[in-house]
């Protein structure tokens, strides 16, 4: 069903965020992220599109972390 997301799912994409992470940690945008230095429109783009395509989560999921970062 579409725009139906599983309950847990969001729970299951942030753990897979979190794995992902770590295993890319010496990527400049993640590296800021875990040093938290301030991360550019660019470093939050690029960081983006590393989770969508590497099949960790929908855009919906990164959404809804962008969302839930904001508040």
């Amino acid at each position: 069903m579409p725009g139906f997301t599983p309950p847990g799912s969001f729970e299951r994409f942030r753990a897979k965020a979190r794995q992902f992470l770590k295993a890319h940690e010496n990527h400049i945008a993640i590296h800021k992220l875990r040093m938290n230095e301030p991360l550019t429109a660019t470093d939050l783009s690029e960081l983006e599109r590393m989770l969508s395509e590497s099949g960790i989560g929908s855009a919906e999921d990164v959404q809804k972390a962008k969302e839930a970062s904001q508040a």
